[in-house]
């Protein structure tokens, strides 16, 4: 694996232009890969998309599939349930900042348990010890970090 292949460039966006921009909450951080990674990655999920099968209850990151139909699906149950004359409690949780702190040995062990190919989790592992990124803000660039 190249190293160029897990390097990147951050670049902070305001999420509330309205908001405190001062204030680092105010920001969330888009990272640029270089295109050949990318190509790379596109190959590997085509290659390996039956490794990849998930619940039909998931909507996130997932094609053909969005925010609106996990809406029209709780309102399906909810409906569902007070046409019955029940009442439904419901508990939501946000973890739209999971994936930065999952830890990625357990997903590799998850896709050893899914039985893919021993020699795409060696390169999976090598790409993401390769890790590291620099912020860009305007004209200027920080120091490369390690993201991992």
């Amino acid at each position: 694996m190249p190293d160029a292949f897990g390097t990147g460039i951050i670049i902070p966006l305001v999420k509330d232009t309205t908001g405190n921009r001062g204030s680092a909450d105010n920001y969330h951080g888009i990272t640029l890969s270089p295109a050949l990674s990318k190509l790379f990655e596109l190959c590997l999920l085509l290659r390996l998309k039956d490794f990849m099968k998930t619940s039909e209850l998931q909507f996130g990151f997932k094609e053909n599939v969005g925010c609106m139909h996990a809406i029209y699906t709780v309102k399906s149950v909810l409906n569902y349930f007070n046409k019955q004359g029940s009442t439904v409690t419901m508990t939501a949780l946000d973890i739209s900042k999971a994936f930065d702190k999952v830890n990625h040995y357990v997903l590799f062990s998850k896709l050893l348990d899914r039985r893919m190919p021993m020699c795409i989790i060696k390169v999976l592992v090598c790409w993401y010890g390769k890790c590291n990124a620099d912020v860009r803000w305007q004209n200027s660039m920080s120091h490369v970090f390690v993201t991992l």
